[in-house]
């Protein structure tokens, strides 16, 4: 015992401390006189896979998770390099749940003006949205263009506006983009909620509460940052300023909203950084069903059912049923789920007014109710609210390829953690002492395998030379690689929408509508 006490870090006490772990863990669950085996640890070396960053060979970003229910935090921990539940994170996509709620509480808030049917010529400013051309598809028995006379909220807010998907954007070219299919028909991953983000701000510097507001963020704070009390999230002003990656070093704005065009404002459907702490806060709010800690409601339970906690899509459906869809005569197999259809991002999900909701159903009718409602971001940050486990859980990373690494996509969209239940994941975590958890990271295997290039992304003070060497060639790779990617996600097939009286008469004629 001698070594133990003279230093911690010999190999000598290393054999001791794992050689221990066993015992130690086996302590408690003693009081359920349960023997443990093998298959005793296999929901947590399922949890160790996903957030032991020496394990995974991807130290350089870290990240950040919490499970809590209605009473209490189950478990939280962070992985990586100063990482806790204020690192602030990029969003990406994710942000479109705090733009549902930022839509929700004004529909809350001016119901008269505000309501899911309402189409969007009907606000001021936005006259002229109407009308829109609706590229022919491979199941029309009728190949010629059609017309939608509107585009509702509702469709905005559900991906089944018809509009495509695309990163760059300013208000005159996204209404020069035709429409892939009939609003309400189908499902398609859409950049609709960057136009309500854009729509909310021209509304509210309407009315007396937003007379003062400069930009979308001042509305956000207005509508989601001060009810919820969040105080470490905003929207990204040029480069993000907080970058835990060379990756990070490149998430600029400048990718995904022009400067020289001053007709818009910040994109509401992917340009935020969060917290974890900030994200726990909303998940909470949804897994309470709209009610705020101090007993006020967010909006009302009932709308919170109606709006957020119910599938919106068309017969109640999963998005993977509506996306089936294909425009007629294009034949680019190899762009077609990226570029074009964004079907990526359909999948054994709905989706309602606040983000994605998920059932228990597999299959092309109707889902049912939901069990849960979340999202997750490109960038790997996430949440779901758990109503059948009971439940809220929350990942924060940066600039992660989630799938190949820590996979906490399917803690968002299963709810699971391998062939476990993230509730009993959560509730087996929160009965052991962080000790023990440690333990068991420290005996498990580092693999062979060598990557270098999550490694060298770290971003360390004073780098030596060669790491500096090494990340000055990434910075280059993605200075040049990073534009393209954009051109690639940016295609879409454009047409110019002629004005309502043209040589072929007013389209209200031509389509049948008088």
């Amino acid at each position: 015992l001698k070594p133990l006490c003279l230093s911690k870090q010999t190999f000598w006490t290393f054999l001791v401390a794992a050689s221990m772990r066993r015992e130690l863990v086996k302590e408690v669950y003693d009081n359920s006189e349960s023997e443990l085996d093998d298959e005793e640890y296999d929901w947590l070396d399922a949890w160790d896979q996903k957030t032991n960053g020496r394990r995974l060979r991807k130290k350089y970003s870290g990240a950040y998770y919490q499970f809590q229910d209605v009473n209490k935090v189950l478990h939280a921990g962070a992985d990586g390099p100063d990482f806790d539940e204020d690192t602030r994170c990029v969003l990406t996509s994710c942000s479109k749940v705090y733009t549902g709620m930022a839509v929700m509480r004004t529909m809350h808030l001016k119901p008269d003006d505000w309501y899911p049917e309402r189409p969007m010529h009907e606000f001021p400013g936005w006259q002229q949205w109407r009308n829109f051309h609706v590229l022919a598809n491979e199941d029309d028995a009728d190949s010629a263009y059609k017309i939608a006379p509107y585009i509702t909220i509702h469709q905005l807010l559900t991906h089944t506006s018809g509009w495509p998907f695309g990163l760059n954007g300013s208000r005159n070219g996204i209404r020069q983009v035709a429409l892939y299919f009939p609003p309400g028909k189908f499902f398609g991953y859409s950049i609709g909620h960057r136009l309500l983000g854009w729509m909310l701000l021209d509304y509210w510097r309407t009315q007396p509460e937003g007379a003062s507001f400069g930009n979308l963020d001042d509305c956000f704070r207005y509508l989601v940052y001060e009810p919820l009390g969040l105080t470490g999230t905003s929207f990204i002003k040029g480069k993000f300023d907080r970058p835990h990656s060379v990756m990070g070093e490149f998430f600029h704005m400048e990718f995904f909203d022009r400067e020289a065009d001053t007709t818009d404002d910040d994109p509401a459907d992917l340009a935020m950084y969060s917290s974890g702490a900030d994200m726990m806060k909303t998940a909470m709010v949804a897994l309470r069903r709209g009610q705020l800690p101090s007993g006020d409601w967010y909006i009302t339970q009932q709308q919170w059912n109606d709006w957020a906690a119910t599938n919106k899509l068309p017969g109640g459906k999963l998005s993977l049923a509506l996306a089936h869809w294909k425009m007629k005569g294009y034949k680019l197999d190899f762009l077609w789920r990226t570029a074009v259809t964004r079907t990526t991002n359909a999948g054994p999900f709905g989706w309602s007014y606040f983000g994605a909701t998920y059932h228990d159903y597999e299959g092309e009718g109707d889902a049912g109710p939901a069990i849960a409602i979340g999202w997750k971001g490109f960038s790997s940050c996430g949440l779901r609210a758990d109503y059948q486990q009971g439940l809220a859980f929350v990942c924060m990373q940066e600039c992660m390829t989630d799938p190949a690494g820590r996979n906490f996509g399917e803690c968002i969209h299963k709810g699971k953690v391998g062939d476990y239940e993230i509730g009993h994941v959560a509730r087996r975590l929160a009965e052991l002492d962080p000790e023990e958890i440690e333990l068991y990271k420290d005996e498990t295997q580092e693999p062979c395998s060598c990557n270098p290039c999550h490694d060298h992304n770290v971003l360390v003070p004073d780098p030596p030379c060669a790491k500096n060497c090494i990340q000055n060639m990434l910075r280059c790779g993605y200075k040049c690689l990073l534009p393209i990617g954009v051109a690639v996600i940016d295609f879409h097939h454009r047409e110019e929408i002629p004005d309502e009286e043209s040589d072929e008469g007013p389209v209200q004629q031509r389509m049948g509508l008088t």
